[in-house]
């Protein structure tokens, strides 16, 4: 990946799965700098639900199964690997862009998502709640 390449994330995540996890991702671990196991199942059930919801095979292997998930969590980690937190961010707000002409209930949703990978771990840092408002107000809530 080229340094120009680093700089647009928003190439690598190409569905609204890997655009919502890219969010949670971003909570999950730049807010405290640790992806504990709780986030992590919480973040792992989110995208399943929404793989399953949508039927989307993003593998292209003509199964929905947790597969999908692997590779929409394969994306997004390679997005955001090597990132600095200010491009990270950058990307937070071309994604909420992307949502904001999508109904109220499904950004109310999204926002719900992100409020619960910051209680996943029962720990609530200032840090967490700046950047879930960051998102709300990035999104139009």
């Amino acid at each position: 990946m080229t340094s120009i390449e680093k700089t647009n994330l928003i190439q690598y995540v190409k569905n609204d799965v890997e655009r919502v996890g890219f969010l949670l991702l971003f909570l999950a671990h730049w807010s405290d700098g640790d992806f504990s196991l709780s986030e992590y199942k919480e973040y792992d059930f989110i995208l399943m639900q929404m793989i399953k919801a949508g039927q989307l095979d993003l593998n292209k292997d003509g199964e929905v199964n947790r597969k999908d998930l692997k590779h929409a969590m394969d994306q997004i980690t390679d997005a955001m690997a090597g990132s600095d937190l200010q491009t990270v961010k950058n990307t937070v707000q071309l994604l909420c862009k992307h949502f904001m002409d999508y109904p109220i209930v499904a950004k109310e949703t999204i926002l719900g998502a992100a409020i619960n990978i910051v209680h996943a771990d029962n720990k609530l840092l200032d840090e967490e709640k700046e950047n879930v408002s960051f998102i709300k107000n990035e999104l139009g809530l």
